[in-house]
């Protein structure tokens, strides 16, 4: 009796060490292979230039450049803005970096700063084997922790600056290029400058760590300040430490005390003191602006220090305007909003017993369209059982079982993340006990069982954000672990790691969700990729006739018969639907372009498929109106008719993949609008206009 199926089993989040998307053999980002262009450029005198993130502004982001009016820019590398560059002069720092305040990528830089302290962690994303001496071309790589697996991102040094000005990141040494050209590697990842304008602090420790990053909301505390405390002050010889003021409404709002709102800040240090007859906790605190400092009690300017030990007072005090600043747990309890912790493991939240093996993990995924992609609890139960479960038992030892003793980390997909509106699918999970009269089930869990259970489900609140991380306290039993998406139906990866201790927990996959049997489903991530390679050219790009061969060849032959009596796609149909998915217009589709088309298509297939309730392959007026309202998409009637005559055929009727192109269209063209549209309306010039209708 196997469970689904998922990656390898992981210790904090690292995969088996000689895989494929291993930190020793990291999977190539857009395929491409640092040391063989490095070593084609140098053999031919030229110095390398990405066209995967070309220097221009489409890399920079539309809203950023607009709400900056950043129109503009050069595009200069190291060499032509200092005569000396180097990759790292002296040693890394924290000091090294200088947030710019057009780029709101604070929540990078502050986990960056962190991650100067830790060599175990620096070493895993900055390379050593580069540099501007002999071996130059051009062209740099940085590792990241990338959705369970690490990749290898290739950029090449041109930065974006203005008036010779760098537009993000300022070296705070003018010849030191490593915050530059890492920040532009995590921009790559990314897709863009402008997706790293305001995010999640616990999303960048992750990325540069590969391990679990759990935020501790200070508003709302479960855990007393004292508490706290202690394990942050045990937690700073291994971890990494942030935190954040406020919230996101208030951005960059610099207070009267010296801080900023909406501002992430990296955790350097604690300290116990003796003052005034009594102990008193601090905290030290860095600002990535590389100014801008607390000016309450403890900091640099503050008479506290006249009143502790000189020899105490010289190792702490220093009067630097660099952003570092000391102030007192109770103020910062007071002032921020929340503190992160990340290590490869949740071994901080044990500050008695911090041992490296103390705690395990394991990871698995998916949910696949059609099968285990059951949707929220809240719709319905019946199709929600067959969400993926992992079930996990839960033994007591002794007395050490005190505290958390389970901590579940559920990921969605980067590629959820909508390109116009940047907005996240929404994801949860629930934690069921199986009592024992559904613990001898062979198969899958049946509906009963989540209609007898729910009133005492553990639930996490449903968030629409890259990541939900929950930790618990489970008394011994059997339970199971639901994660749940709220898009019913849709094929998507997710990552669902258990990190649980290892005295008094086993986890392990003995349930299977209740599948209905379907061959050649496209549902798994490497399966997609093996059928893209397949079709694509050597850039790893499909053009208009090699996705009218992966469409026939693989997504409408794995569609029943009654939906294929229309014929297949026409090489036009294709160049238009190329040309909608085609972000940076280049006349072919890259993988995550195609991996977005290929959830429309199955979307609008189901959707098909609930509103052609005779199977007659075709839907008339009424039929396609019902689909679009499915869709969640919202036409007149007048625009009914256009589509009708524009998409039907003499009969007024729509066959799949005339429905199919129809809805793509209608789709991208009304999030295109949505996405041009501010509150004001919509402003294009001519230009502007032509270009969308012309193309798309």
């Amino acid at each position: 009796m196997q469970g689904p199926r998922g990656p390898p089993e992981t210790h904090g989040g690292q995969q088996a060490e000689d895989g494929i998307g291993s930190l020793q053999n990291p999977r190539k980002f857009k395929n491409q292979d640092f040391h063989s262009l490095r070593e084609f450029h140098l053999s031919r005198g030229l110095l390398f230039t990405d066209d995967e993130f070309p220097a221009d502004n489409r890399v920079i982001g539309p809203e950023l450049e607009s709400k900056f009016n950043i129109r503009h820019l050069e595009w200069l590398r190291p060499k032509e803005l200092h005569g000396r560059p180097q990759l790292i002069v002296e040693d890394v720092s924290l000091f090294d970096i200088r947030q710019n305040k057009i780029l709101g990528d604070c929540w990078v830089l502050a986990a960056l700063g962190s991650l100067t302290s830790k060599e175990r962690f620096l070493s895993k994303v900055l390379p050593v084997d580069q540099e501007f001496g002999n071996k130059y071309a051009g062209i740099f790589h940085f590792r990241f922790w990338y959705f369970g697996e690490w990749v290898d991102v290739v950029i090449d040094d041109r930065l974006p600056a203005l008036n010779r000005k760098l537009l993000a990141v300022h070296p705070s040494i003018q010849n030191e290029f490593w915050p530059c050209l890492l920040e532009k590697a995590y921009a790559k990842l990314h897709g863009s400058y402008q997706r790293l304008h305001w995010g999640n602090l616990a999303e960048a420790y992750e990325s540069f760590s590969g391990g679990v990053a759990i935020t501790f909301d200070l508003t709302h505390a479960r855990i007393r300040p004292a508490e706290l405390w202690e394990i942050v002050h045990v937690a700073k010889l291994s971890a990494l430490i942030g935190c954040a003021v406020g919230q996101q409404m208030y951005v960059n709002n610099k207070l009267k005390n010296g801080l900023v709102s909406g501002h992430a800040y990296t955790v350097t240090d604690t300290a116990k003191v003796h003052y005034m007859n009594r102990s008193e906790l601090l905290i030290r605190v860095w600002n990535p602006w590389g100014c801008g400092e607390w000016k309450g009690a403890w900091s640099d300017s503050s008479e506290e220090w006249n009143y502790i030990d000189p020899n105490v007072k010289k190792e702490l005090h220093q009067l630097n305007n660099n952003g570092e600043f000391w102030m007192s747990w109770q103020d910062f309890i007071r002032e921020f909003s929340s503190i992160v912790i990340c290590d490869r493991s949740p071994k901080f939240l044990d500050v008695e017993n911090r041992q490296s093996d103390w705690w395990k993990s394991s990871c698995f995924n998916r949910w696949v369209e059609g099968t285990t992609a059951g949707g929220r609890f809240f719709f319905n139960k019946n199709t929600s059982c067959r969400n993926p479960p992992y079930l996990m038992e839960v033994t007591e030892s002794g007395g050490r079982e005190k505290g958390d003793n389970v901590v579940v980390a559920l990921m969605q997909n980067p590629a959820n993340r909508q390109r116009s509106s940047d907005d996240w699918s929404t994801i949860g999970f629930k934690i069921y006990k199986v009592e024992p009269q559904f613990q001898g089930l062979e198969n899958a869990l049946p509906p009963t069982f989540f209609s007898q259970c729910e009133p005492r489900a553990i639930k996490t609140p449903l968030c629409n954000q890259f990541e939900v991380i929950q930790r618990f306290h489970l008394p011994a039993g059997t339970y199971v672990i639901v994660p749940s998406t709220n898009n019913k139906g849709r094929e998507s990866n997710f990552l669902l790691r258990v990190y649980f201790k290892d005295c008094t927990k086993e986890l392990r996959t003995k349930l299977s969700p209740n599948l209905p049997v379907e061959g050649g489903r496209m549902s798994e991530h490497s399966s997609f990729e093996n059928k893209f390679g397949q079709y694509a050219s050597q850039g790893q790009r499909l053009d208009a006739c090699q996705l009218q061969k992966l469409l026939n060849g693989v997504f409408l032959k794995d569609c029943p018969g009654w939906l294929r009596g229309g014929g297949g796609f026409t090489e036009d149909e294709c160049r238009g639907i190329l040309a909608l998915m085609d972000i940076n217009r280049k006349g072919s589709l890259e993988l995550e372009e195609c991996r977005c088309l290929w959830s429309y298509l199955n979307e609008f297939k189901d959707i098909f498929q609930q509103a052609d309730v005779n199977q007659l392959g075709v839907l008339e007026f009424g039929g396609l109106r019902n689909a679009i309202q499915a869709a969640d998409l919202d036409v007149s009637n007048d625009m009914l008719n256009v589509m009708v005559l524009r998409y039907g055929d003499s009969s007024r009727r729509l066959n799949f993949t005339d429905f199919l192109c129809c809805m793509i269209r209608l789709k991208i063209m009304t999030r295109k609008f949505q996405f041009l549209q501010d509150k004001n309306g919509l402003y294009l010039t001519q230009e502007q206009w032509l270009q969308h209708i012309m193309y798309s």
